[in-house]
């Protein structure tokens, strides 16, 4: 009857409710049958008793990209049961890949993992990891840094109206292509030289395209307050739904700003 069978493990289905101890029958792709199963209608057993059976978690919070190109198998996953990746954050992404440093990071990619850089975009980045499959599910945000860099350069300096266009249309062709939303890191560069009202116009667009936003803010210490008013004021303006990534106070000097971060959130 099914392909595999795993017998006798407390499942936890993810809706709330306590664990309960059932077999599983699945075939193919899909869960067929949960309750009292006998061994010999699957073709394998899973003997699980005593151990939890649980739909895979989901890190909303991953820095994993090329490295699945060099270990598709990602095992430091896996084995601690996360079977989904939400990766490209902190404005960093593996595409779109900026043509000034297009060489070094392809002499980079092959010295730390003997990789060749063989794409320019999301849809390159795809299709490389298809090639091979991968052993888990894999979403990726694109990085506000990576487009940044792509559009204008490196440098610290506002963009113009024809570089913010820029940016705004790879925001769009990005979610449409399959990043999940935009993400920002911003104490890193070249994100961090970009300006409230210049986060606020890419995450107007991701939200029209149906993306979210995810932050690594300005400052998660002296200036904690003020780079929470950012982000907020970002999603408000735009509608598009945040999300505070290292959401800390560092440094104990701040700690005291614990309730005040807190309230924020409450608002």
């Amino acid at each position: 009857d099914f392909d595999l069978i795993i017998r006798g493990g407390y499942i936890l289905d993810g809706t709330g409710g306590e664990a309960f101890e059932a077999d599983i029958g699945i075939s193919g792709n899909y869960i067929k049958e949960i309750g009292q199963i006998l061994s010999v209608r699957g073709k394998s057993v899973i003997e699980a008793k005593d151990l939890v059976v649980c739909p895979g978690f989901i890190d909303a919070h991953d820095h994993t990209d090329v490295e699945l190109l060099a270990n598709p198998k990602a095992e430091s996953s896996i084995r601690q049961g996360i079977t989904t990746l939400v990766s490209g954050n902190c404005g960093s992404s593996p595409f779109p890949v900026a043509e000034e440093i297009y060489e070094e990071s392809k002499a980079n990619l092959k010295e730390l993992l003997q990789l060749d850089l063989t794409w320019r975009d999301i849809n390159g980045f795809f299709s490389r990891l298809e090639e091979k499959g991968i052993a888990l599910n894999y979403s990726t945000l694109v990085g506000q840094g990576a487009i940044r860099g792509a559009a204008m350069g490196f440098n610290d300096r506002p963009p113009s109206q024809k570089e913010l266009e820029k940016m705004k249309k790879m925001v769009a062709e990005n979610i449409e292509q399959g990043a999940v939303g935009l993400s920002t890191g911003l104490e890193y560069t070249p994100g961090s030289y970009a300006k409230a009202d210049e986060i606020i116009e890419l995450c107007r667009v991701a939200a029209q395209n149906g993306g979210v936003y995810a932050t690594h803010m300005r400052d998660e210490g002296d200036k904690l307050i003020e780079s929470l008013d950012e982000s907020i004021e970002a999603a408000r303006k735009t509608g598009v739904s945040l999300q505070i990534s290292h959401y800390k106070i560092a440094y104990p000097r701040n700690w005291h700003k614990i309730d005040a971060a807190l309230a924020k959130i409450e608002e």
